[in-house]
């Protein structure tokens, strides 16, 4: 089975000359291959392909990127994890790994907002 995860296009404002041009841009995913950090600047989608259970880790946002929106998702059947640095909302230690069920398309969207990030949505996701 093929799974389209190809990213959503969304408007964005062309031209500053005055007119009302709008175009839609698609952000780039980032396929993850092995264990390591997802690098914010490199685009907004992340889809995880290592054949075992991937170890990742994710830096709190900076006060720059306040209302931007990330999506990780699992492009391979395993049980990845995700490691927020300063935890889900600022909580630390107490919710700070996201974990996919061993399934395809597992996945989590989350959103930054003063300096943390928050989860606004998830998909055979736990986070403890």
């Amino acid at each position: 089975m093929d799974l389209d995860l190809t990213p959503p296009r969304r408007p964005v404002v062309k031209g500053f000359d005055g007119t009302a041009a709008i175009a839609l841009e698609s952000s780039p995913m980032t396929v993850i291959t092995g264990d390591g950090a997802i690098d914010i600047t490199l685009g907004d989608w992340f889809r995880l392909t290592k054949g075992s259970a991937a170890a990742i880790t994710l830096a709190d946002p900076k006060q720059a990127d306040n209302g931007r929106q990330i999506v990780i998702v699992s492009g391979s059947a395993q049980a990845h994890t995700i490691t927020v640095a300063g935890g889900i909302g600022g909580a630390g230690g107490s919710d700070d790994v996201i974990t996919f069920t061993n399934r395809i398309a597992a996945s989590v969207t989350l959103k930054a907002i003063n300096g943390s990030w928050y989860v606004i949505g998830s998909y055979l996701a736990a986070i403890a």
